[in-house]
């Protein structure tokens, strides 16, 4: 029996199957991993994308409109999957300085006029981690933003 025991330590059958074994969890969470992050970031990238949409429409038209709400259904369109909401926003600055209202008076300060769209949606990652992450929304997703934005004036 003793002589077994020291025969252990130098036994190699099999050594490559139970390394294989210990590392193969890890490899194949890493890997997965990697999937759902490259998804998610791929998800976010067609957001910012479809917001950019809207903002080239807001600039190919050229000078001030009232409304820009064109804009946001086309960035809408163009994602052409739920939202979890989308929002278009639009301010004027003078000298630096966000003013409350669209039509203040800068009394000869520099002014700027911005377009904004931000569209948000739920991403549910593909694998499912369980409680390792939890997400935000009731189904374990988490909310991903891609914004545009555009000088006007």
């Amino acid at each position: 029996m003793r002589r077994a025991l020291t025969l252990i330590p130098r036994a190699r059958c099999g050594a490559a199957a139970a390394e294989f074994a210990l590392i193969l969890p890890t490899v194949a969470a890493m890997v997965m991993g990697a999937l759902d992050f490259s998804h998610a970031w791929s998800t976010r990238l067609g957001l910012e994308q479809a917001a950019q949409a809207g903002i080239e429409l807001v600039a190919a038209r050229k000078g001030i409109a009232t409304n820009y709400n064109y804009a946001l259904a086309e960035a809408n369109a163009r994602w052409g999957k739920p939202l979890t909401s989308s929002a278009l926003d639009t301010w004027l600055e003078c000298g630096g300085v966000r003013q409350p209202k669209l039509t203040a008076n800068c009394n000869g300060a520099q002014r700027a006029r911005y377009v904004s769209i931000q569209l948000r949606a739920e991403y549910v990652p593909m694998m499912g981690w369980g409680s390792l992450f939890n997400g935000s929304t009731g189904n374990d997703g988490f909310i991903i933003t891609g914004d545009a934005a555009v000088r006007i004036q």
